[in-house]
């Protein structure tokens, strides 16, 4: 798929499921995170051979899911920890058109809002200038 979306009930998926998606339909750098927290599982040294196999156990056994940035995509991580992301949601709901179909994964704090980095403009203009600025 050359550029896969996150599906709208992905929320809705386990850990596992979620993981297995990103890791096949985007090709994704994984790592298990101890539970409830952002902290990797592993020492440094194992964080970027983790197997598939032992990913998935760690998630089905409460581990969160931690993602290894690369040169593919880019993450928007908005967060409102202190109302638990209702304000993201709102702001989000109401951003306009140009931010709408936006892929998107609900989180505890917010939401990370996803995009190939080849769709990026270069220049800071546009869309995530939308963003930033709330301008609809």
């Amino acid at each position: 798929m050359i550029n896969p979306i996150i599906p709208s009930d992905i929320n809705s998926w386990s850990k596992a499921q979620t993981a297995e998606y990103y890791i096949d339909e985007f090709g994704w750098t994984l790592t298990p995170l101890i539970e409830g927290s952002k902290e990797p599982k592993y020492p440094k040294e194992q964080q970027y051979g983790v197997g598939r196999r032992d990913l998935l156990l760690d998630l089905n056994n409460g581990c969160n899911l931690g993602l290894f940035p690369s040169g593919t995509h880019v993450v928007l991580d908005l967060d409102s920890k202190s109302d638990q992301g209702k304000s993201v949601q709102k702001f989000l709901a109401q951003a306009g058109l140009r931010v709408q179909p936006l892929p998107r994964e609900r989180t505890a704090g917010g939401v990370h809002v996803s995009k190939p980095a080849s769709e990026i403009p270069h220049r800071r203009s546009g869309l995530w200038n939308d963003l930033a600025r709330g301008n609809r």
